[in-house]
Parts: C-alpha cells; structure tokens; sequence
C-alpha cells in the first residue's frame, strides 16, 4: 500500500514538474485559467462522498480548461484544485491529499497523450482549440482521464482494505462504483462541453449559467447527505440511550455499544478495558471482533502506552499511525496491529471506570468527526457499564462465599437442580463430593478462629487445583465442603476426591506463619446420580452418609456409597 502511494506520488508530480521545465506555456490566458481553477476548487470542495468513492462535477470543468489551454495547464489546475479544494478546504490528511493530487496530474497527462495520438494539432499549446478540437482525439482524451482515474482511485482503495473480510465481496463493490463513476460521466461530459462554448461565446458569465445552478445542486446534495449522516447519529445515540439502561450484562451490553459503533463508523477491532482498583490496572475484558487481539496486551497501567496515557490523563485521544507513536516504542511490531486508534475513557462522577479503544489496520482511518460521536458514545456507555459492573459484583457476592470465595450453598442448590435436570434429559450421571477436615473444631478451639480461616482459604485453592473447571467447588457450611460434578459417574468421583485427600495430606498448612509444620487430613464421601440418588436432597444426604460412615471406619480416607469401604490410606 505504502509503495504504491509513494510510486503514484514520485510519478504523478515527477511528470508534471519535469513536463513544466521542458514544455513551457507560449500562450496562456491567466484570467481564463484563474476563472476555471477557482471553479475547480469549488467543485472538489463540494465533492459528495459515496460508500466506495465519491461523486465530483470537477470534470464538467477539466473538460472546457483542456478544450481551450492543453494539457500541461489542464493537469496543473486539476492538480492544485485537488490540492486546495479536496485537500486543504476539507481537511483531509495530507498522505490523502497529495495522492489525490498526483492522480489527478496522471490522470490529465495520460488523457493528454492519448489526445495527441488521434489530433494533427501540436502537443502544445492547445489554446483556441475549443470546439474544433479533433473529436476522435477529445474522445481518447475523456476515456483515457476516466479510466487512469478511476483505476488509481480503486487500486488505493483495494490496497488499503488489504486482506479485509470485505475482499470476499470485492467485485460487486467495483461494480458500484464504476457505476457511480458512468452516471458522473453522462452528466459532467455535456456540462463541459456546454460551458466551453459558452464561455467562447460569452466568457466567464455564460459559463457560469451552467456550473453555478450545477455547483448549487452539489452543494444542496452534500448537505442533505450530511444532514442524514446527522440524523443517523443521532437515531444511533437515542436508540443507545434507552437500550443501556435496562441492559445489565456486561458482554451483552458492550455487544451492543460496538454495533452501534458500527453503524455509523467502520472498524477493525472494538475493546473494552476496565479499570481494577485493587491492581492498579486496566484489563482488556472484552473484544470485537473476538479474533481480535487487544491493541496493548491483556493489561496496561495508568500512563503505560496509549491506553493507559489517555486514562491518566482522561481526555480522549485520535492516533493517526500507532505505529510512529512514541508511546508504542519498544513494543514488537505487529503486522495486523491496528495502526489508527480512538481511545475514549470511561468516567462516572469524575471516576475512572475505563477506556474504549477502537482501531482500524490502516493509517488516516478515522477522524476528528469519529472522535467528537465516539465520546458522545461512550459518555453514555460509561453510567451503564459501571451499573452492569455493580450488578456483576453483587451477582458474584450473591453466590459466593466471602472467605473462600468458593460457590455458596445458595447457589450450589440452584446448580444441583438444573444438572439433575440435564443428567435426566441426557441420560447422563451426576456426583458429589462431601468433604470434612478431619478434627478442625479442635485445631479452631486451640488455634484459634483467625488462623482457622486461613486454614481454610488454603484448603479451598487445594480444592480448585484438584478439580476441572468444569466442576462446582462449594463452602458448604464452616468446614464442611462439597464438590458437584456434571457427567461424572460414582468411580470417577471417587478418583476425583482421592486426589482431593492426598493433596491436603500432602500440604504443609500456614508455612510462612508457623515456626512448626501444621498438617490436617479430610474425609470425604461420594455418591452419584442415578446409581445411588434420584432426588438432589437424597444425593446431598447420601453423599453425607458415606462421608460420615468412612469417619467411623477410621479418618483421612474416600468413602464412596454403597461401594464396600476400601482404605484410601492408613487412618
């Protein structure tokens, strides 16, 4: 992409100065000139951008500048007027601009040449040619300017998507546009042969009877475009304000920040960052597209990179090209990072909640316009996900226990029911674990409660590191734990609670706070669904049973109901 834009550049305004010093003009009318290029400039000014390029009356006027000077003056004036007109007026970036610029000095010197392949008339000037021009050569001439034209305009455009989902749809997409680019040519080729004989028949004032109404129309077409655009957004921000407030669930609510997002700007990935007070850092929780990696790793610390020098400073920030930031400095380079970025922070009452990033995979992607509708969004996106953020830690309190912060007993109710539902419909199995420390009251009554909880926190990581994740770890009551597993029958939940017990055996409790080493066991008893149980009361009991029936028979062993008592060590 880069090569080519360069080549383009080097070619386009090689050409034209290299043409100026060997081809110098011999006749010239500069008021004419300067009539026609402030025309110009007008008219790349009010060009109306379409979804695949734009539509410009620009050659309306190229035409009559090349019919009554030649073509070095034609592609000078063509390529100022882009400069000024589409470049400057407009604000484009200057990489754009000045590619614009040198497409339209190619485009003229190549309709030029072809001119002059079918005219007996001398290369240069072309001055008082007007009407009686060579027709076959004005037709090369048309045909040439619009096919080196559209050409360049597409072969930049295909380049920059890169290797895009969009390419998968490329050809209807051209389709479009050499469509668009045919009507502008059945209605700018008549203007501009109209407003050259007018102009030799009245000057300036009869020329302007044609492309002032014409430039008028383009001007009221623009803003109606700019107020649908408008009123786009504005639908977009509505409809986002009274969906966040009754959405509740994180993802689900930046689902839908992204798509409306979506609708009013392209983009190659959307990530959302919260911030955690506790570690001082943003996280990246969510990404769209999910294929796509977050712009700055999993994490950032305030003022670390881009992300997190916007959430210092809370003001929101437009990177034309990521990749020539000093704040991504010493970051490995990455070819499908994202090179344009928006990042918006995120405050509720003068609180950081986090940051939204957006980044496309090419420079120039976004503007000051995508900026201003980004922090409209995102202020409004701010209140919801700090109230999604509230509701998800009071979902997780809810159901988890404080101390543990293993599952509930609430909440391990809930999740027995609705396997016991499932192992019904598939015909499948369903377990339990009860587990005991053996002796704890007494450790509790001698130690003392402080120190028992932190016995148990360590118990509670031994349990998490012995399980699937796929399994239910629950804080039954005080030192009474329970395990739940899915698709588990009664064997392999008793592997699971023998690895379970050999663990703790094996653990050296609360070894950085006592001078000497503290070791506990556990008991533990198993039963299943449909093999022992068919009711979740009658599988929490049996499960009790055996645990307590495996104490009498001697501690720190794996009782599993109805399963003749096999030591799992010696008591």
């Amino acid at each position: 992409m880069v090569r080519f834009r360069e080549g383009v550049l080097v070619l386009g305004y090689g050409l034209l100065i290299a043409l100026s010093f060997t081809r110098l003009f011999t006749v010239v009318d500069w008021s004419s000139l300067g009539y026609f290029f402030f025309v110009a400039v007008v008219a790349e000014w009010l060009l109306i951008p379409l979804p695949t390029g734009t539509l410009s009356v620009t050659f309306s006027v190229i035409l009559p500048v090349f019919m009554i000077h030649g073509t070095l003056p034609t592609a000078w004036l063509a390529t100022l007027a882009s400069l000024l007109g589409n470049g400057v007026l407009r604000r484009r970036s200057l990489s754009i601009a000045l590619f614009n610029g040198a497409q339209c000095a190619l485009s003229a010197l190549a309709g030029g040449a072809a001119y002059h392949l079918f005219s007996p008339l001398p290369e240069y000037p072309l001055a008082g040619a007007g009407l009686n021009s060579n027709p076959m050569g004005m037709v090369a001439f048309v045909l040439v300017y619009i096919v080196v034209n559209h050409v360049l305009v597409q072969l930049f455009w295909v380049l920059r998507q890169g290797k895009q989902p969009v390419m998968r749809h490329l050809w209807p997409i051209l389709l479009e546009s050499v469509r668009w680019d045919v009507a502008t040519c059945f209605l700018t080729i008549p203007l501009g042969l109209i407003m050259t004989w007018l102009y030799a028949a009245r000057g300036p004032l009869g020329a302007s009877l044609v492309i002032v109404p014409v430039l008028a129309v383009a001007y009221i077409f623009r803003l109606h475009l700019s107020l649908s655009l408008a009123n786009r957004e504005l639908t977009t921000l509505y409809e986002v304000a009274q969906k966040v407030s009754s959405v509740l669930q994180l993802e689900k609510l930046f689902d839908l920040i992204a798509d409306a997002v979506r609708r009013v700007m392209n983009y190659d990935s959307c990530t959302l960052y919260l911030w955690d007070e506790i570690r001082q850092e943003l996280s990246a929780v969510v990404v769209r597209p999910a294929s796509a990696a977050p712009h700055e790793g999993d994490s950032v610390r305030l003022g670390e990179g881009i992300v997190g020098s916007v959430a210092s400073s809370r003001r929101p920030e437009l990177i034309v090209d990521a990749s020539r930031d000093p704040r991504t400095a010493g970051r490995p380079r990455d070819p499908q990072a994202c090179r344009s970025l928006m990042v918006v922070p995120l405050i509720v009452e003068d609180q950081l909640v986090g940051a939204l990033s957006l980044g496309d995979l090419h420079p120039s992607a976004f503007s000051r316009e995508h900026l201003r509708l980004l922090t409209i969004l995102a202020s409004q996106a701010a209140v919801a996900i700090e109230n999604a953020i509230l509701y998800k830690r009071t979902e997780h309190l809810a159901i988890t226990d404080p101390m543990t912060e293993l599952y509930n007993y609430r909440y391990f109710y809930v999740k027995l029911g609705d396997e016991l539902k499932r192992a019904r419909m598939q015909n499948s199995a369903v377990s339990l674990i009860y587990l005991d420390l053996d002796n704890f009251k007494q450790y509790n009554d001698t130690f003392g409660h402080p120190t028992g909880d932190r016995v148990l926190r360590e118990f509670a990581d031994i349990i998490r590191k012995s399980i699937r994740d796929t399994d239910t770890p629950v804080r039954y009551a005080g030192d009474e734990f329970v395990v739940l597993l899915a698709n588990t029958d009664l064997e392999e939940a008793r592997q699971v609670a023998e690895r379970i017990r050999r663990s703790v055996e094996a653990h050296v409790f609360l070894e950085s706070e006592s001078p000497s080493p503290i070791r506990l066991t556990v008991s533990a008893g198993v039963a299943s669904y449909p093999r022992n149980a068919r009711t979740e009361a009658e599988l929490i009991y049996l499960a009790d049973q055996a645990m307590y029936q495996g104490k009498r028979n001697g501690l720190n062993r794996v009782s599993a109901y109805g399963v003749r008592q096999e030591p799992g060590a010696c008591p």
